[in-house]
């Protein structure tokens, strides 16, 4: 277990090692939670190919269906889902 420290603007560095070991790097993004009087924050684990995470969801309907799967992605992303 590591130990850190809020600094005065009240963020926390997360040890080198740690970094290292999850695959952290800057611009990474984290989630956070709360459960209970702790606080969890793990890796927001983004798809490399998001057209494929949907596949087979939407009815292809005589259209491309990655063309089809990116305009639903991108209407999410307007709704802010």
């Amino acid at each position: 277990m590591a130990e850190v420290i809020v600094d005065e603007r009240n963020r926390v560095t997360l040890p080198r090692e740690l970094r290292r070991r999850i695959g952290i790097v800057s611009g990474s993004k984290l989630e956070v939670e709360q459960m209970g009087a702790e606080i969890v924050i793990r890796p927001a684990v983004p798809f490399k190919k998001p057209t494929e995470s949907i596949w087979g969801l939407a009815k292809a309907a005589g259209r491309n269906p990655k063309r089809q799967a990116r305009e639903a992605i991108a209407k999410r992303k307007r709704l802010g889902k």
